[in-house]
């Protein structure tokens, strides 16, 4: 059903077309409405017309389309699919259904510096780019807390997360995720997720795959989905996109330390991953094995292992040694399916926790830094809006 007021619909979803935007802001929900409706409502602030913001909502009720529908504005899209369906297909549906040249997509507890991603879109646009990346600020909604660490929660930090390395050949480090199995994260890669990607590659991947994230972690499926097709790569030093971690996000869980368990109990997965999962990947849910598994699903999907290789074990093994011990009974039945000999294994493995160690060293070192002084490390900022109006007052961010 379509709404007579804006461009607000309820069940099913609207093909892309040619509709002359620069930019469109995907934004898949479930059950988190707060946090959608203060970003929501500081992007119509804008008075750009070059943009739309596509809602695609599988929350338990549709109570966001009364919020839409009263918002009368067409750059706003909205359905709602009530029925269970994965992570991955809500985010599928919500890319789908974007039509601008680039396409940004976005957790619902995250946000976008609108009129500067614009200028970079445009520029990107000009000289042919097919993707756009920088440096990605976090900010941790109020209700975050740490064991180790008082006061997290309600802060825009000044660090950002990643992308202060200019990646010169996208392929080349794709290639290098790959060969860590994904154990490290996307490391900077383009994604469509908290990134910007052209709508043609994502059409390209979606035409060989049937899905613009193929595997089960949208983020790096999608990242390993499109490293073939990203040709040209535009970096910006300004941050575009502040991730925002809340209580009920996966990023959020991820800082309280709460990322892990039963596969078969994570309801937000695609059905068949327990079926799919690959043997030489120990039988956990945690943020490594979960991106090893979308790593090796969105190769398979594409057919680009002979452009982006064949992905170590060893780096992954070590993660989850370092990561989830508890879980030490499933790594080591994983390893015995590795395609690596022991002989070989082994020392990969003493190197990548040497890695590991030395980047966990300066992510505490970080940490005590926020413990003991915090106005230097951080802004307080009670929503995304206020972090998104912070950002802007920084000189050093313009």
């Amino acid at each position: 059903m379509k709404s007579d007021r804006g461009r607000t619909v309820k069940e099913g979803s609207t093909p892309a077309t040619d509709s002359g935007l620069l930019l469109s802001i995907a934004i898949p929900t479930k059950n988190r409405q707060p946090y959608l409706i203060n970003l929501v409502d500081e992007l119509l602030r804008s008075d750009r017309q070059d943009f739309e913001i596509v809602l695609q909502d599988n929350s338990d009720d549709d109570q966001l389309f009364a919020y839409v529908a009263g918002l009368d504005d067409a750059r706003v899209h909205y359905a709602y699919v009530g029925e269970w369906i994965s992570v991955v297909d809500n985010c599928d549906a919500a890319v789908r259904r974007c039509s601008g040249d680039y396409v940004c997509m976005l957790g619902d507890d995250d946000g976008v510096m609108l009129d500067e991603a614009l200028e970079e879109m445009a520029a990107a646009k000009r000289e042919g780019a097919d993707a756009v990346m920088g440096p990605v600020l976090l900010y941790t909604w109020p209700d975050i807390t740490h064991r180790n660490i008082s006061g997290l929660g309600g802060k825009l930090y000044r660090r950002p997360l990643f992308g202060l390395r200019r990646n010169a050949d996208p392929l080349a480090d794709a290639r290098r995720v790959v060969a860590r199995s994904g154990a490290m994260g996307l490391e900077g890669l383009p994604c469509v997720y908290q990134g910007f990607v052209g709508r043609a590659v994502l059409d390209e991947v979606a035409a060989r795959t049937g899905s613009c994230f193929p595997g089960a972690s949208p983020d790096m499926a999608n990242a390993i989905g499109i490293a073939s097709f990203v040709k040209q790569c535009r970096w910006v030093d300004r941050p575009l996109v502040i991730a925002g971690h809340s209580r009920s996000s996966g990023a959020g869980r991820g800082t309280m330390r709460e990322h892990r368990g039963s596969i078969a109990e994570q309801r937000h997965l695609p059905a068949d991953t327990v079926q799919t999962w690959h043997p030489q990947i120990p039988f956990f849910w945690s943020g490594p094995t979960i991106y090893a598994q979308s790593l090796r699903t969105a190769i398979d999907r594409t057919g680009t292992g002979a452009a982006l290789g064949v992905p170590g074990d060893a780096c992954l093994y070590s993660a989850c040694f370092i990561f989830e011990r508890s879980y030490a009974t499933d790594i080591r039945a994983a390893m015995g399916n590795s395609r690596e000999g022991i002989v070989t294994l082994i020392p990969k493995m003493i190197y990548y926790a040497l890695v590991i160690t030395a980047k966990r060293a300066v992510q505490f070192k970080n940490n005590m830094f926020v413990r003991f002084f915090p106005d230097k490390a951080a802004i307080e900022a009670a929503s995304i809006a206020e972090a998104i109006v912070a950002v802007r007052m920084q000189r050093r961010w313009r």
